[in-house]
């Protein structure tokens, strides 16, 4: 069977508009028919649901969920829209809002949503993430072409000092070791908690090298900056399109050889800071 998985379920309120996502790809011819067969029931009847006041009954939604290749929790997002939309009383549509408001906040966390090893010990955080070039020299050693100090200072233009010091620290604290061809690493990757004190400075950081990036004199980097007014329910929408592009992004990298370095960084908040 070819997969039916389509838009993320998230980015959607009303589980109508995201039938009507799914049932618009034209690479599916069919799929209006392929739904109805899978419950049970008419096309007339799907045409009715996407066009009129019907809705799925939750047992419907539970097989389109399936249908659409639904993850479980993905799956019991689309039954709270399903039941939300079937609401008859004010109360229950405040409890179901209030599920797909905490499902939404908990999506928001880095954490919730990957997978993320803290691999550098604790008592070495302050000074690895004291400076860009820490992270910088780590990932650095990933790359054949680059696991000497001479090498990394010339790729990414510090003094020899700095990837001397760089180096000792993370030979100090096993997160890399020296061998005769140069450097061998020891830990692959690091992230920080959300929760870290951290994070701010690690943040930091790499903004500040970014605006350094900006002002090059050969600009290959993507930068972008914008502020937009635009409905709440659409502004994290934008938030799940970004996070979802994060996600994708970090597959890519997962099964890419080790050939250059790239920073990319991403900022999506609210002015008001109601988000």
């Amino acid at each position: 069977m070819q997969s039916t998985k389509m838009s993320s379920v998230y980015k959607f309120i009303n589980y109508k508009e995201y039938l009507e996502v799914c049932l618009a790809d034209i690479s599916k011819r069919g799929q209006k028919s392929a739904l109805a067969d899978a419950l049970c029931c008419q096309s007339s009847y799907i045409s009715r649901i996407l066009n009129g006041d019907a809705h799925f009954s939750p047992e419907q939604a539970s097989l389109a969920a399936k249908f659409f290749e639904l993850d479980p929790d993905e799956a019991n997002f689309f039954l709270l829209l399903v039941l939300k939309a079937r609401s008859g009383s004010t109360a229950l549509t405040e409890i179901l809002n209030n599920q797909i408001g905490k499902i939404h906040e908990d999506r928001l966390k880095m954490k919730n949503r990957l997978v993320l090893e803290e691999t550098v010990g604790r008592p070495a955080h302050d000074t690895y993430y004291s400076a860009w070039y820490y992270t910088a020299i780590h990932m650095a050693l990933r790359i054949p072409d680059l696991k000497t100090s001479d090498s990394i200072s010339k790729y990414l233009k510090l003094s020899p000092k700095i990837v001397d010091e760089v180096l000792t620290f993370f030979v100090k604290n096993n997160i890399a070791k020296k061998n005769e061809s140069g450097f061998e690493l020891l830990v692959a990757v690091n992230h920080l908690d959300d929760e870290s004190p951290l994070k701010k400075s690690h943040h930091r950081n790499w903004r500040l090298k970014t605006i350094e990036d900006m002002g090059g004199a050969e600009n290959r980097s993507v930068h972008y900056s914008s502020v937009a007014s635009l409905s709440k329910s659409d502004a994290r929408v934008i938030k799940e399109i970004f996070l979802d592009a994060i996600e994708k992004s970090r597959a890519s990298i997962k099964e890419s050889p080790d050939e250059t370095l790239i920073c990319y960084a991403c900022d999506v908040f609210e002015l008001s800071n109601e988000f």
